[in-house]
């Protein structure tokens, strides 16, 4: 996707109902005007039908990672978010 970012916010900071269903997701997506209709359209696509318990599971599944624990694109560390108490920040 091409605003992998703003999905992981969206979903950590906004979503907030867990667990989700893909239908229930991709309603919200649909509802959403920070993305373009390519990016809706891909979150559809990429998501499998499944029901998820967080916004990490999302994001493993779009991503095709199936853990949070490897590093997403940009190496930016598995679990984040604002809620891994500040580890990884002394790398840089």
């Amino acid at each position: 996707m091409q605003n992998m970012q703003a999905v992981s916010d969206h979903l950590k900071t906004h979503h907030t109902k867990w667990p989700a269903t893909y239908e229930e997701l991709v309603a919200e997506c649909n509802s959403l005007s920070d993305f373009s209709a390519e990016d809706k359209k891909e979150f559809m696509d990429k998501l499998p039908k499944k029901t998820y318990n967080s916004a990490d599971e999302v994001l493993a599944a779009l991503g095709g990672s199936g853990s949070a624990t490897g590093a997403p694109q940009g190496g930016q560390g598995g679990m984040g978010g604002g809620m891994g108490g500040g580890m990884g920040q002394g790398q840089m």
